[in-house]
């Protein structure tokens, strides 16, 4: 196995071998947040390097099948981030989602009005659309934080557009335009994502 390590003082970028394990990032930090020792007395924060899966998609139903497909494994998250193009999928994306899930009404863009709520399975379902977000403090300002909670699922379009709020997604699905229509990239950012997305691939 190999982890990474990254020095914050000298700005450095470092490999070495694991004898067992997952890999992982390790970072000098100065926020007690993520501090742990390391037993040598240094504290280092240890962040499990991102999982990754694509899909090849061909169109809007094979979108929605992918949607349908990844339900149950979203259900299980507190936050995805889905990123992209104007028109490469998102909203389609979390349609498919809902529907599958057992929703049934409309499923609108909250570009206006910032957010859509549903509750599904006893869980709260919250669809944000930041694109018309210029900065985290118009978020703060009407309590972004109280959203996330463990009994809460947040699904953030444009996320890129308050990256002042330093939120870390369990997901990250990434859609592209390509020549045979469309590509979706799925990667992990936290200990609970990757563990679902190995159980989605096994």
């Amino acid at each position: 196995m190999l982890s990474i390590v990254f020095n914050e003082k000298v700005g450095s970028l470092h490999r070495h071998p694991r004898e067992s394990g997952d890999p992982y990032v390790v970072c000098y930090s100065m926020d007690p947040r993520f501090r742990e020792d390391d037993g040598v007395g240094i504290s280092v924060m240890k962040v499990l390097l991102m999982s990754k899966r694509e899909f090849m998609l061909s169109d809007e139903a094979s979108l929605l099948n992918l949607a349908t497909k990844l339900a149950p494994a979203i259900f299980k998250l507190n936050t995805i981030f889905l990123s992209g193009d104007l028109g490469v999928g998102k909203t389609t994306f979390v349609r498919g989602f809902l529907n599958s899930l057992g929703y049934t009404g409309a499923v609108k863009s909250p570009t206006y009005a910032l957010v859509e709520d549903y509750f599904i399975q006893d869980k709260a379902v919250y669809h944000f659309d930041w694109y018309r977000i210029s900065d985290s403090e118009s978020l703060e300002a009407i309590g972004i934080r109280e959203y996330f909670s463990q009994n809460a699922l947040c699904l953030i379009e444009w996320p890129e557009h308050a990256t002042g709020l330093q939120l870390v997604p369990d997901w990250r699905l990434t859609f592209y335009y390509h020549p045979q229509g469309r590509l979706v990239h799925v990667e992990s950012e936290s200990e609970l994502g990757q563990r679902v997305l190995k159980e989605l691939s096994s």
